[in-house]
Parts: structure tokens; sequence; C-alpha cells
């Protein structure tokens, strides 16, 4: 039991070729002073046996006899060679450390153990360290994460495409829409961008233009965000929508833009085509646009009957009623300026004087210009928005780019510079007519051809009355765009 407690101490390992060095010293030095029964074969058996007992068991780095002691004694061996051994290390005539030194032990066996427990630390702390690493990493990366990417998620630009009908080089593409994607990006301080389509364009379309069907099909599944256009997209199944059109014989900018102040009709044009998901805002008012290019001058009522041509919105769908019998050849803007070249117009309704000349309108052989504004008074542009769109633009954003809409969709967007349009006049007044010697003459529709003036004026009320009293639910607007002119109009 005591040879278990003591072999359960805290021990040093010992070599063989010490085990060895200490049988040796023992028999050399005290072998034959010892008074042992027997004869000196019996040191053979106890050598053994100190070899054996000390290879099982171990000797304490100073106290090594004590154990030596009780293990020759638990043997029986004689008492004076027990004693001797006892003496021999007590005496310190073997030189443990000396030996071991001498011997390379001591780097072997006691710096080993302090070399493990050194590395023992050291690969605790390499684990916390590399813990420590892995720990800061984390802190870094989520840093990162939440510092840069995520600022940098809620920095990037929301894009937004716009289609729009107007032509690269219109006024209305180059200066009206520019500066309402400039102000746009500016006031929301880049958070939102609008990438403008022109002549009805998509993102996907890779330069073709599409219909304006085609157009309001990918506003409403939210393939696009904006479109910005003339007035008449989808009147055939939301007939109030020419209420918001260029009404012939209608109100001009100033009266066009105090009537769409009054809260009711601006949440009627709001709400417009909301069952197809989209708002609709106020993009802008062109003010007056004259009457257009003839070859002819219009004189008599059936001026129209047979003539091709070219007439924006209401005015278009007018001269093409069976009653004027003109030939309507409906085309986007973006397609008027190839086919105004290729197709035989007798009529064509572009502009202003301005805009006109910039098509060489002078150039191509019609002999007459109406300056009147009887065809379009005041036409009212759009913005068409995808609900779900707006929906979820932050809210900042969206208050932000919905008061540009609403600041910006009340401008003119042809300025009325008098001096200009003078000019401009001017250069028409005194173009000559290709293959002529005649200069084209600039007439008023209202003052010198009263006859088809008067004609025109009768056949739109007549045009109107009918299309509401086929789409009653338009009634309340007309009769608020007229002040309940639909009563006189029912008399006639």
């Amino acid at each position: 039991m005591s040879q278990n407690k003591v072999s359960e101490k805290k021990i040093i390992p010992i070599e063989q070729e010490e085990l060895l060095f200490l049988r040796a010293s023992i028999i050399q030095v005290y072998g034959l002073k010892i008074d042992s029964p027997g004869d000196k074969s019996s040191y053979g058996p106890l050598a053994r046996d100190i070899t054996e007992k000390l290879n099982i068991g171990a000797i304490e780095q100073r106290h090594s006899p004590g154990l030596l002691h009780k293990l020759l004694h638990d043997e029986g061996h004689n008492r004076d060679f027990i004693d001797t051994c006892y003496r021999y290390i007590t005496d310190n005539k073997y030189d443990r450390e000396g030996f071991l030194n001498v011997n390379g032990f001591h780097k072997k066996q006691f710096d080993t153990l302090k070399l493990n427990k050194i590395l023992e630390r050291s690969v605790w702390r390499k684990r916390f360290v590399i813990l420590l690493v892995i720990f800061v990493i984390n802190i870094v990366l989520t840093s990162i994460y939440y510092g840069v990417f995520l600022y940098n998620e809620s920095n990037k630009p929301i894009i937004w495409n716009i289609s729009t009908a107007w032509n690269s080089g219109s006024n209305t593409h180059d200066v009206f829409l520019e500066n309402f994607v400039k102000e746009v990006k500016e006031e929301t301080k880049g958070k939102l961008v609008i990438r403008i389509y022109p002549e009805y364009q998509l993102p996907t379309s890779n330069g073709h233009n599409q219909s304006k069907e085609e157009v309001f099909e990918a506003l409403k599944d939210g393939s696009i965000e904006m479109i910005h256009s003339g007035s008449i997209i989808n009147f055939t199944k939301y007939p109030a929508e020419i209420m918001f059109s260029s009404i012939p014989f209608g109100k001009n900018y100033e009266q066009m833009t105090s009537w769409m102040a009054k809260p009711k009709i601006k949440e009627e044009l709001k709400y417009l085509f909301i069952d197809e998901g989209i708002l609709t805002f106020p993009g802008g008012h062109s003010g007056l646009q004259y009457g257009g290019w003839y070859k002819e001058l219009p004189i008599n009522e059936d001026f129209f009957k047979g003539k091709t041509v070219r007439f924006a919105n209401l005015a278009g769908y007018l001269l093409s009623q069976p009653s004027i019998g003109a030939k309507l050849k409906p085309m986007m803007r973006y397609q008027f300026e190839s086919m105004v070249n290729h197709i035989d117009f007798d009529v064509v309704e572009w502009q202003n004087p301005e805009e006109d000349l910039k098509l060489n309108m002078n150039l191509k052989g019609f002999r007459y210009y109406d300056s009147s504004n009887w065809n379009e008074p005041n036409a009212m542009f759009r913005f068409y928005l995808n609900k779900n769109a707006i929906n979820q633009l932050p809210k900042d954003i969206q208050k932000t780019l919905l008061g540009i809409i609403d600041k910006i969709g009340q401008k003119k967007i042809f300025s009325e510079n008098t001096v200009k349009r003078q000019l401009a006049e001017n250069i028409i007044e005194n173009s000559v007519v290709p293959n002529s010697n005649t200069k084209i003459k600039i007439f008023n529709l209202q003052y010198d051809c009263p006859k088809i003036y008067e004609f025109l004026k009768k056949e739109n009320d007549i045009f109107l009355f009918k299309f509401v009293s086929e789409h009653p639910e338009t009634k309340w607007l007309y009769d608020d765009y007229y002040n309940s002119k639909l009563e006189i109009v029912s008399k006639k």
C-alpha cells in the first residue's frame, strides 16, 4: 500500500543508462566491504533487482535514497548492504545532477519536461491568439459589413427608367426632361437617378422604338417606372382621359393650370389609371401651338375631305370624323421627322415656329402656315408612374419626387419668347416654296378663314357632346371644364 503511495508521487523518469551507472557505482565503491551472507554472486541479483525496481518505479530528484531503501528492504536483502546503498546516496557520492549533466540527460530529461510545459503554454497562447485574431477579424468584418456594405447599400442610388415620346434634340427632351431628372438627382442627394429613354424606347429594346401601347404595358408590369408623354394614351378604355388632353378651342395654359389646381380635378387625374396600378400627374404644358402647314388655303367647309393630315391629340380625331372627312395619319412624335418626308401630306401640325424650323418644315413644299391655335390652345403633358414603384421608395425620396413633379408639372415647356418667335415667323415668311418663286404665307385660320374655323368649332362641340353622351361618367368633368356648357351644346 505504502509502495503505491510512493509511486504516486510526482516523479521524474530515469533512463536505463542512469540505472546502470547507479548499479555499477554501488558495487564498485562498497561491494567488497559489505558483510553479507553468501558469495559475491548475490550482487548480480541485487543489481538486477535495483535496475528492475527502479525501472518500474522512479527516483525522486533529490530524495531517491528513501525509495531505494524501501525497495531493497522489501526484498529482504542484507541490512548492511541496504545501509551501504543508503549511505552511498546520502553522502552524495552519487552526484545525480552532475552525472546527468555530463551524460546529456539534463537537457534530455529536465529541460524536456520544462520545454514541454513551455510548449504546452505556448500552444495555449497560440490558441488564445488564434481565437483572439478570429474574434477581431469577425468584429472587423462585421464592422465592414454594417459600416461599409450596409452604408453603401443605403446610399446606393435607386435607378428608375422613364420612357418618353420625345426625341433627343427636342426642347421637351433636352431641356424639360433633362432638367427634371437633374433636379430629382440633386434634391434626393443622388439617391434617386432617372434614366431617359427617348422616342418610346425601353431599357430592353436595344434602341428600338415601341408603340405607346407596349410602353404602357411595360409601365403596368413594372418594367419601367415612368412615362412622360402627350395626353391621350388609352382614352378608349378610360374616356375621362380626353378632358385632360388638348381640347380644340379649349383652355389655354393659364386656364388649364387654374382648372387643374382644383383638388377634385387633380385627384381625378391622379387616379385615372389606378386600376392598372398607375398614378398620373401633370407633366408640363405646351402653351400655344400653331395650327400647322397647308399646301392649300383652307376656305370651304369641305376642305379637309379626303386630305391626308397629321394632327396630334384630340384635333386629329376631330378631323377624322365623317362630317369633316380627313384621312388621319396617326404617328408618334418620334416617327414624324422621317414620315413627313415619305408621305404626301396635305396638312401637317407640329408645334411652333421655333420647333418647326428645326425640322426644316419651311422646306417641305407647304405654301401656308397657320398661326392660330384652335387645335392646341394648350397641351397638357403627363407623368405616368407605376404605383408599386412609388410605394417602394423611402418616404423622404417619395415626398421629394412627388414635390418636384407637382412643381414642374405646372410649368410651360415651350417658352413664349416673343422675340424668338417673331424671328422664326420672319424666317418662315421669307422662305421660298421649293421649286417655285412663291414665298410661304402666314395666315390665321380664325380671322383669314372664319368659315372653316366656325365649322370646325361647331363640329368639335358636337363631337364632345356625342362622346360625353356615350360615356356619361365623364359628364361631371365636362361640366366643370366648360361650366355646364354641355346644356348649350345639347340644344344645338
